[in-house]
Parts: C-alpha cells; sequence; structure tokens
C-alpha cells in the first residue's frame, strides 16, 4: 500500500530462505535472520551475508554501539561486539524465541520454551530469571524498568 507517493521497495537479500526478524542497526542499516542461521546485514546500499550459526535466528537485539544479540531455536545467546561473534556461556539452555534490549541498550531479555526467562546484565553475564510458568513464552518487550513476556495460553507476565 502506497501512501503520499511513496511505498516499499524490493531490496532482495538474495536468499530464499524464509526471514523472521527484522532489526535496525544505526541510522540505515538493518540486519535480517531466519531459517537455518540465514543472517542478513545492510549497510544502506547492500546485503552482507553473516555466517554465524546454522540453527534458526528467533530474535535479533542491539545494544550499544551497534553491538548485536542473536537468540536461536537451539537456545543459543550470540553477542557480537566489534566485528567478533561469541556464543554466550548458558547454565541453561531450551529454544529461545525473542530477545529484547532494554531503552538504554545495556541489559536486556531472551525468552523462551518451558518458561524460559534469561536476563542479560550490563557486564554482558545472561542468567536464567525465576518464571511462575512453565509455558512456552514467544515475545518480550522492554522498558525502563521493567519487562513483559507473553506466551502460551494467554500468558502475559511483568518482571
Amino acid at each position: 500500500m502506497e501512501k503520499s507517493g511513496s511505498g516499499f521497495i524490493e531490496i532482495g537479500a538474495e536468499t530464499n530462505d524464509h526471514l523472521f526478524v527484522v532489526q535496525s542497526i544505526g541510522i540505515s542499516g538493518w540486519i535480517v535472520g531466519g531459517l537455518n542461521g540465514t543472517l542478513k546485514e545492510w549497510d544502506g546500499n547492500s546485503w552482507t551475508h553473516l555466517d554465524v550459526t546454522h540453527s534458526h535466528i528467533n530474535g535479533i537485539g542491539v545494544l550499544k554501539h551497534n553491538a548485536t544479540i542473536l537468540v536461536t531455536h537451539a537456545g543459543d545467546v550470540i553477542e557480537r561486539t566489534g566485528g567478533t561473534w561469541q556464543f554466550a556461556q548458558l547454565q541453561y539452555r531450551t529454544t529461545l524465541h525473542d530477545v529484547a534490549v532494554g531503552p538504554e541498550r545495556d541489559r536486556g531479555y531472551a525468552c523462551g520454551a518451558n518458561g524460559t526467562v534469561l536476563k542479560r546484565e550490563s557486564a554482558g553475564d545472561w542468567c536464567r530469571e525465576p518464571c511462575p510458568t512453565d509455558k512456552t513464552l514467544f515475545s518480550i518487550g522492554v522498558a525502563e524498568n521493567s519487562a513483559t513476556v507473553v506466551g502460551a495460553s494467554g500468558t502475559i507476565l511483568r518482571v
């Protein structure tokens, strides 16, 4: 649908894989992720393929200085800082569905199967938060002093 003379234009990422998530990076950049670890980054002119994982990328978050967080179907949390991707050391792994970053862009939360909520501290460490449900959690939003997560069977929780 076009509005005021402008509309969508295709900027194809040269993939046939399903893409699940998109997140802005900087002023004109984008990062998209999806099936089988498909991960592409747009710099405003062209796409670059990023080979980070082979697991489905279910969520992308962007921290300060365009550091990037990925969460995967395999339960990985993968962070990029300064061009280097590193898998976070987690005490607990299960399918993760979403990640969100707070407004200060140094902490965040991830959510997933079996009532899993992970919290990222500003130092970069991830820990599992106690959660009163074992239902699958699909999406999370982070505000300045709280986070809200939604999931199966009408679950809505605030932390």
